[in-house]
């Protein structure tokens, strides 16, 4: 059995498409990121098995404010800004 090689013009193609995608989508983010516009970040405790979500606006205060599960939704946004966060510094270093 041989094996096929791929001419370096095709994988050059498809680096270059790739590097492109990572750059739309880095630029999709911060757009995103931008208009939401939501200051502070997520803090998860776990209590007896238990999780619960702290909103933390003040980098000095290390408790933040307690939210209620009720608010999933809120939760869930401040989540993805903090994953959405995560996700551009990789992509930027990649890039």
């Amino acid at each position: 059995m041989q094996k096929e090689l791929l001419p370096p013009n095709l994988i050059i193609e498809n680096l270059e498409d790739s590097l492109e995608k990572l750059k739309h989508i880095v630029a999709q983010k911060k757009k995103q990121q931008n208009n939401e516009m939501l200051q502070g970040h997520l803090r998860i405790a776990q209590i007896s098995k238990t999780p619960q979500y702290y909103y933390c606006t003040d980098p000095k205060d290390f408790n933040g404010k307690y939210i209620p599960s009720s608010q999933k939704k809120f939760i869930n946004q401040l989540a993805q800004k903090d994953y959405d966060i995560k996700v551009i510094k990789l992509l930027e270093k990649e890039i």
